[in-house]
């Protein structure tokens, strides 16, 4: 049986469905929820391309090798959870007011950003792969 996902698809369902349940209870206003969902939207196909690219690059890896580079299956990992904490424990500042909808938005937007291309650039390191970044001149 094959697996749904890996930590990125864990991740932004349960960002989505706690951040549903803040609507719900009107604990954020819908325009704070879609600025939320826009950046799940757009950062979740952003990671997975760029791991896809990564694979198609790196024709020479096989093995063990793809496999780390490909989708995680098991919900471990110190950033993984460190990230569910600090998402968990914000969502409980928001809900008993102890924070701004706006600062709750900025954070949580940073939070789905830096997991997403951290993981990406992570397994890159991890493989060895050179990164340059060539700017127009």
């Amino acid at each position: 049986m094959n697996s749904v996902g890996g930590r990125k698809f864990f991740l932004v369902s349960y960002i989505f469905v706690m951040l549903t349940i803040l609507l719900y209870f009107s604990k954020i206003e819908s325009s704070s929820f879609l600025s939320i969902v826009q950046m799940l939207i757009i950062s979740y196909p952003a990671g997975n391309i760029a791991q896809s690219f990564l694979i198609k690059k790196l024709p020479e890896i096989t093995g063990s090798e793809l496999k780390d580079l490909q989708q995680s299956t098991t919900l471990g990992g110190r950033k993984f959870g460190l990230i569910l904490v600090i998402f968990s424990t914000v969502t409980g500042l928001l809900l008993f007011k102890k924070m701004e909808i706006e600062h709750f938005v900025t954070l949580t937007n940073w939070l789905i950003g830096i997991y997403i291309a951290g993981n990406v650039a992570e397994k890159a390191i991890d493989q060895g792969v050179n990164i340059e970044i060539k700017a127009n001149k």
